[in-house]
């Protein structure tokens, strides 16, 4: 029996790194189109209403962006920043060193902006405070970003898991949904070995890994309820 089940967690494994490698080949295959059609986008730089979260947003993009970048690279550079810089924890925003830490996270004024900052001082984060950061950071960028809470199959949808509650982030360009999931990125890096496995795919990419939300949030500071296809 124990055999048995060996062997199903081999084939499982098996089919897992398949897919993988097989959407590997279809998201550079879509780079080019994802670029163009950001293309059509021209965001206009947009400070953040909350002076001290603009401050750190502000000091990353002027240190991973250069004039001579696309809007999209820039988009791209910040997403590799939190690749590079944030961790996984489901507790890591409760790790608060001081008082101060408290008080500014506190007065962000919205739960976006307390997650984004909170992400950016205790460099750890779940799924909220990964896509929380990296949609505030875009909204800097002049995109504007929409929340998505709905669920995942994770890396193994395909190869036999099931749901989980997640949240990631949209960017509609060219009237194409964008999937950008940071946390998933860092979650997942030892098994795509890509740090874009994420970044700027489509749902159609995806296949049943992401469950596709209808009502979601939008990113502050407009704080109605939109529908992700409007």
């Amino acid at each position: 029996m124990n055999g048995i089940n060996k062997l199903r967690q081999i084939m499982a494994l098996i089919v897992a790194f398949t897919l993988i490698g097989a959407f590997t080949i279809s998201v550079y295959a879509e780079t080019s189109k994802a670029e163009e059609n950001f293309a059509t986008i021209k965001p206009t730089q947009t400070e953040l209403a909350y002076e001290p979260l603009n401050n750190r947003i502000k000091k990353i993009v002027d240190t991973v962006t250069t004039d001579d970048m696309s809007d999209y690279e820039k988009l791209k550079a910040c997403y590799d920043w939190i690749y590079d810089n944030i961790e996984y924890s489901s507790t890591g925003q409760d790790e608060f060193s001081n008082e101060e830490d408290w008080f500014e996270i506190g007065m962000a004024g919205s739960y976006a902006g307390s997650n984004a900052t909170a992400t950016l001082i205790v460099k750890k984060a779940d799924c909220v405070g990964f896509s929380y950061l990296f949609a505030e950071m875009a909204y800097y960028l002049g995109y504007r970003p929409t929340m998505v809470h709905s669920m995942t199959g994770g890396l193994i949808k395909s190869a036999g898991g099931g749901y989980a509650p997640h949240t990631w982030v949209t960017i509609k360009a060219n009237k194409v949904v964008y999937i950008f999931d940071p946390m998933m990125e860092v979650h997942g890096k030892s098994w795509t070995g890509n740090r874009h496995y994420f970044f700027a795919t489509t749902y159609e990419q995806q296949g049943d890994r992401y469950q596709r939300a209808e009502i979601v949030g939008d990113v502050p500071p407009v704080f109605a309820i939109l529908t992700e296809l409007g």
